[in-house]
């Protein structure tokens, strides 16, 4: 069965095999090709002090540019 993806699908289901299957292999590429994102979320009350951070490793970032449809 075919499937349609653009690169970027692609490379994360590749990833996400090799992860899967060859452990040794994925501690290779997120050393090499990862790295991780850390979310913020911050109170902007005074009174409820809060601050709340989550990291997520990835192995590609997708990114706007401003005023671009394409490269």
């Amino acid at each position: 069965m075919r499937q349609q993806q653009d690169t970027n699908e692609f490379f994360n289901i590749l990833c996400e095999y090799i992860d899967n299957c060859c452990p040794e292999t994925a501690q290779v590429l997120k050393s090499s090709l990862g790295g991780v994102i850390v979310n913020e979320t911050k109170s902007l009350e005074a009174d409820y002090p809060y601050l709340g951070l989550k990291e997520e490793p990835f192995f590609a970032l997708a990114l706007d540019i401003k005023d671009k449809k394409s490269l």
